[in-house]
């Protein structure tokens, strides 16, 4: 019986990005994307600030765009924890490592730039960042700037990343062959 790929290696495949399978070692690529751990944790810390202003489903996407930074670098030790937690969970039929490093890309990018525009929407309606002060949904704006921030910071990150091996060792090779 043929095993079924994971969800992350078909959108991979579908999009038809391959990854290095040189003698490069797989450290490599992680070493590039070592900021993105701080980027995966201020979207966590920005998934429960939206959460507790009453932004469930903007705090629901960053959670899950966080979720699959963590399946991305599942060995760093800040991560590993939440690793650890997520894969005895249904969530551990998702595949991890560099194989996931595409689809956390564009989850990433789709909700940064979503984020930043629901913010613009704010500013030009207020004129400001803080509208008000005197509630905890005031500070949402702040909340708002940080996630796009973190999320759009990694995936110029990711992307830088992925291009300086695709270039180095481009090979239609899927991802999880790495790691």
């Amino acid at each position: 019986r043929k095993a079924r790929a994971p969800p992350c290696a078909a959108v991979t495949r579908a999009m038809g990005f391959g990854a290095p399978t040189s003698n490069r070692p797989v450290q490599d690529i992680f070493d590039q994307l070592g900021c993105v751990k701080w980027c995966v944790l201020a979207t966590y810390g920005c998934a429960a600030a939206r959460f507790a202003c009453d932004d469930i489903f903007g705090a629901l996407n960053d959670a899950f765009g966080a979720v699959f930074g963590t399946f991305l670098l599942k060995h760093d030790s800040a991560l590993e924890p939440c690793y650890a937690c997520f894969s005895k969970s249904p969530l551990g039929t998702l595949s991890d490592g560099l194989e996931c490093l595409v689809p956390y890309m564009l989850m990433t990018l789709l909700n940064g730039l979503f984020t930043a525009l629901r913010l613009y929407f704010i500013l030009s309606r207020f004129g400001t960042l803080l509208p008000c002060r005197h509630q905890l949904g005031c500070y949402l704006p702040l909340w708002l700037c940080a996630s796009a921030a973190a999320q759009l910071a990694s995936v110029a990150v990711c992307l830088n990343a992925y291009r300086s091996s695709a270039l180095h060792y481009p090979s239609p090779a899927p991802l999880r062959d790495l790691g």
